[in-house]
Formats: C-alpha cells, structure tokens, sequence
C-alpha cells in the first residue's frame, strides 16, 4: 500500500560523509520571546529560529540540496534549487529565511561554488489520531486554546522508550490541503509531506533527501534508509522489508556471533523484531562463554519487557545479573 504522507529529512551518512553537516546552528530562538506558552494549557509551542541564521559545516565533498543540522530544532536546511522548484510547483505552505554558511571547515567544499541555503518552517497542519495511535499515556482530551493534545503526567522513572508511541498515525479528515506540513496536535519538529514533494525531489534529482512513511516504526525509521526516490526501480519500496526476513529466530541467534559489525547488528535487529517467537532461541546464551553474547541475549530479553512481552521473572533475573557488572563498572 502506497502511504499517503512522509516524513522527510536529511540523509545523512556519518561513514560517508559524501555531504557536508551542520555542525553549529547560530541565532535567535522564538522561544526566547515571551509569550511562547498557551495561556489555556501552559504548554510551551514548538520552537524554532526566528529570522537568519549562521551555520558551521563539517565535512563532505560535495554540496547536497539537503544539510542535516544538530538538534531538532531547525532540522535540516534546503538549497536555492528546492525553494525555487517548489515554488514554482506552487507548494507554498512554509515560511523560509536564508541562512549564512558562517564557516565552511572541508577544504574540498571550499574551492566548490557554494549553493545559497534556507531553513524552513511548515504552516500546514495534520492531526495525530489519539485513537488509533498506540499511545501508552493516557489521553485526557484537547485544549480548547491550542488544540493540542492533553496527556496525563509522564512518571518520572520512564523513559522515553516506555512512553513514546511505536508509531504515528495520523487522521486524514484533519489535513488542510498543504504539501508541507506538521503535526498540529503534538509538540515536535518533525517535517512532512506528500507523494507530490517525493515526486519533485525525483524529478529535478534532489541529493541528500531521506522520505519514509510516517506510519513507520520507530525501529524501522532507525534502521532503513527511507524510499530510493532516486532508483531506477518505480514505483519503489513504500515500506522496508521484515528485518527478520529469511530466517528463523534460531538461525538469526546464531548470527548474533558474528564478528562482521553489519551482520551482528541485522541479527539484533532481527530478535527486537521476533520477540516472543525469540524467547527460547536467547535464553542458552545467557550462558554462554561469550561475553558479548551474553550481553546481547541479555539485552535483548530485557527489552521485550519494556516492549510488554511476557517473560518469566527468573529469566529476567538472570538477565539483570548479566548486566549488572557493567552498570556498576559505569
């Protein structure tokens, strides 16, 4: 099934470093106005910059059209070319300012023609669905003031992995129409857009864009790439394969031995999606010879309880004698 919204950023690849990062975002942040919090519910709004800002780049070798920034808070910056191309497609549903490129520290991008690049601000709206989003804090109701979303207090012995939804749906009655959009019920920075943005960025060879559903998972949305919006393949793959695809929980237990960093890791990947099916295929290797393979088993164990999966206490037990020693030596 083809998505009907994306979650749209930088692609940044930290062992490539093809584009460059910003490192150093500078400038004033709308938060420091007062005023910034709904008089009804007393909850801060989402902050952004307001007006230029400077930026510092780390590394690359060439310019991208898209630049991934630290923080949250902006986001990514996009170059002339893409303001200009969805301009012209009339997709008008965000404010930009220009941003300085304060210092460039790769000296290959330095002898390169420098692309003139903005930060965005989305005006479009879609709502979460509080009801067919999985949230696991109580929905109290809407405030009438900013209509956002009323939860009932976060205990402050979770963390964000015990209170943050798998994922998000959201409801469709509630989109305006816009191309750029964000959540208008929740608080975040996160950028969406339609099929038509994709489409663009497909079109005129946008580099460096990262789109994934934002129906995702929070553990697909870590461990894929996103939609290859530039491959040769169309219609792509909307959605990412199973991680556990093509073997069973007791084979994917075994590549948990592995030496090579990227098959060890699609193993982890594997069992955090197996869960329940993965319980007796972990349990031997809590005694294994192995350190790191007790840790990982351990580990892993530990985490379908924070998933909600059924695990003997015994068995947990076990497990947190595993990792104890490493938490005392920190």
């Amino acid at each position: 099934m083809k998505p009907t919204f994306f979650r749209v950023r930088d692609d940044h690849n930290y062992s490539q470093r093809r584009f460059p990062w910003g490192h150093a975002v500078y400038g004033t942040l709308d938060a420091e106005i007062p005023q910034r919090a709904c008089s009804a519910c007393g909850r801060g709004f989402r902050t952004r910059y307001a007006g230029r800002l400077s930026v510092c780049t780390e590394y690359g070798r060439e310019w991208s059209d898209v630049i991934g920034t630290s923080g949250n808070t902006v986001g990514f910056l996009i170059s002339e070319r893409v303001l200009s191309g969805l301009r012209d497609a009339g997709i008008d549903s965000f404010e930009y300012f220009e941003v300085e490129i304060a210092e460039v520290r790769s000296q290959r991008l330095r002898v390169l023609p420098q692309p003139r690049y903005y930060y965005i601000s989305p005006t479009g709206r879609i709502d979460i669905d509080p009801v067919r989003t999985e949230f696991k804090l109580r929905v109290l109701g809407t405030c009438g003031e900013c209509a956002r979303l009323l939860f009932e207090s976060i205990p402050p012995e979770l963390s964000p992995d015990r209170w943050i939804p798998d994922r998000w749906i959201p409801k469709l009655d509630t989109w305006d129409g816009s191309h750029l959009l964000q959540f208008g019920n929740i608080s975040g920075s996160d950028v969406l857009c339609t099929e038509r943005v994709l489409l663009l960025a497909r079109e005129h060879r946008w580099t460096n864009f990262r789109f994934q559903p934002v129906d995702i998972s929070r553990r697909d949305s870590i461990r894929w790439r996103g939609i290859d919006y530039l491959g040769k393949k169309w219609p792509p793959d909307w959605y990412p394969a199973p991680a556990s695809q093509g073997k069973n929980a007791a084979e994917w237990a075994t590549q948990l031995r592995s030496r090579d960093p990227e098959l060890h890791w699609a193993a982890i990947e594997a069992l955090q999606e197996l869960r329940e099916e993965a319980i007796p295929a972990l349990v031997p290797l809590l005694d294994a010879d192995d350190e790191r393979l007790r840790l990982d088993s351990a580990r892993l164990l530990l985490y379908y309880e924070v998933e909600q999966i059924e695990v003997a206490e015994s068995i947990l037990d076990r497990c947190r004698a595993v990792v104890a020693p490493l938490s005392q030596a920190k």
